[in-house]
């Protein structure tokens, strides 16, 4: 039986909308950044994101027109990451230590991203309630579970107006509200003005992708190791 390529490339389109949330964005203390422009605190913010060792988000978009919702733990260095897709009725785990990448899926998830119910039942009966080791290479959903690849992705924005907001707070940390407006999409991210400028929400209107994403537990060690070996199946062997 063939597993087809495009099952978790499928479960991952959705997730690769929550990363590019985060692509506006990305360090310091408080000083006095409320007082700055609306681009210093985006740059501000975009070289705190990229400067975190680890960092864990919660993410809620709609891709296609498709719910979607996906969090995350990662953990750059160690190559770690432990997370977990929902898209409709269907739930994904996914977990990245080092080189290795894992997936487990429920019924749900496979019947309707399979192809086919009876390719679906047939990856079921085989997988059953283990998980599955990705082949060498296969980057189908690594990448948003890739903290380097997803801190690679926060680049200056270009051709888009940016707006200063009103302070608040957000999960108990002070914060200032920059609102970018770009074609037909706008992103208002709150960032932190206590610590570092880390943003701690995003959420994003009309656009191809709207949602919601927020931002925590940034340089705290992410739990995760390698399943047991008899928990495991080699996707090599669904070919």
């Amino acid at each position: 039986m063939a597993l087809r390529k495009h099952v978790l490339a499928t479960a991952v389109a959705g997730a690769a909308a929550a990363v590019v949330l985060a692509g506006c964005s990305g360090g310091g203390g408080d000083d006095g950044l409320a007082s700055k422009s609306a681009d210093e605190i985006q740059e501000s913010a975009r070289k705190a994101m990229k400067s975190a060792k680890s960092m864990s988000f919660d993410a809620k978009v709609t891709q296609n027109g498709k719910p979607m919702e996906m969090k995350m733990s990662m953990e750059k260095g160690a190559g770690k990451c432990t997370g977990t897709i929902s898209m409709g009725q269907g739930t994904a785990q996914i977990l990245k230590v080092g080189e290795d990448s894992y997936i487990k899926a429920d019924k749900q998830f496979w019947t309707d991203n399979a192809g086919s119910a009876s390719q679906a039942g047939a990856i079921v009966e085989l997988i059953g309630d283990r998980w599955m080791k990705m082949e060498p290479g296969d980057d189908s959903f690594t990448s948003a579970c890739d903290l380097a690849q997803f801190q690679k992705s926060m680049k200056k924005s270009k051709d888009a107006k940016l707006t200063k907001g009103e302070e608040s707070t957000v999960n108990g940390t002070k914060a200032i509200a920059v609102t970018e407006k770009k074609k037909d999409e706008t992103t208002t991210m709150q960032v932190a003005t206590e610590g570092k400028p880390y943003v701690l929400k995003l959420v994003t209107k009309d656009g191809d992708s709207p949602g919601t994403a927020t931002f925590s537990d940034f340089n705290e060690p992410v739990k995760a190791k390698a399943p047991a070996a008899n928990d495991v199946i080699d996707a090599a062997k669904l070919r």
